[in-house]
């Protein structure tokens, strides 16, 4: 699995086993220490973020709140994007990325696509899974403002741009950062960022990741989500996470000597 193989953090290990005591009790239902810790590692207000029980609750919960009839999905992409639109009813449409644009979203596609079927919900994981292609910020910004008028909702998946986003003390490590839409996910009403905890993290057997959107949507989704959805554990490996810089720079150097590895035995 595509998973940061240096694994749970030194930090989120000592945070779990103090953890261990609280297990008795319930988690906080909202988990507001991590919405905290969220709000503070990605400069977002905590009104416009919901933890969830990994991204892929968040992405089961988008059809049930948002009830899209048509929907458009960026393919090869996470498969879980379809099942729970299809468990509600809607119907799926995908638009195929092609070898001999090197599996970049042709633009003009897209937008044609969305023309011709108007669907009420769009997905593209950015950076992609599987191929890996990240588009510049303002492609993305830029197919927000169509699907809005459009009246499309745009889906933006970054379960990957930890790995080429880093935060501000890791200026200068990688020329990819900044380009995340969390922060225009935040302003516009038709655009989701999802993140995840499980991929440059190694939390994938805690589940815990977010959803960042204008606080009007969020309010919407927080209405729709279970509490104690994110359990003890998570969260607080979750916390010490998010604030273990030292991991979070290790990572990044790691990947940089690894990339130029595979790529010159390519």
């Amino acid at each position: 699995a595509s998973i940061n193989p240096a694994g749970l953090c030194p930090r989120a290990r000592m945070a779990v086993r103090k953890a261990l005591r609280l297990i008795p009790s319930y988690p906080e239902p909202v988990a507001a220490e991590l919405k905290k810790a969220l709000s503070s590692y990605h400069g977002i207000c905590a009104e416009e973020i919901l933890p969830g029980n990994g991204s892929t609750e968040l992405i089961y919960l988008i059809p049930r709140v948002l009830k899209p009839k048509k929907a458009l999905i960026i393919e090869p992409a996470f498969s879980e994007y379809r099942r729970p639109l299809e468990y509600y009813g809607c119907r799926v449409d995908s638009l195929v990325l092609r070898e001999r644009d090197g599996f970049s979203l042709d633009v003009d596609r897209f937008k044609k696509a969305v023309r011709k079927d108007r669907p009420d919900i769009a997905y593209v994981c950015n950076p992609a899974n599987p191929t890996g292609v990240l588009m510049e910020k303002g492609v993305i910004i830029d197919l927000a403002r169509f699907c809005e008028k459009a009246g499309t909702v745009l889906v933006v998946d970054e379960a990957f741009m930890d790995f080429c986003e880093g935060f501000s003390p890791l200026k200068g490590l990688s020329p990819l950062r900044g380009q995340s839409v969390k922060k225009e996910a935040a302003r516009f009403k038709n655009l989701l960022a999802l993140r995840s905890m499980t991929k440059f993290f190694g939390m994938a057997g805690l589940r815990s990741g977010c959803l960042i959107a204008h606080r009007s949507v969020i309010k919407r989704f927080s209405e729709n989500i279970p509490p104690w959805s994110v359990n003890t554990l998570a969260q607080a490996a979750s916390v010490a996470s998010l604030r273990d810089g030292a991991y979070i720079r290790k990572t990044l150097r790691w990947l940089e000597r690894e990339k130029s590895f595979l790529l010159g035995k390519l």
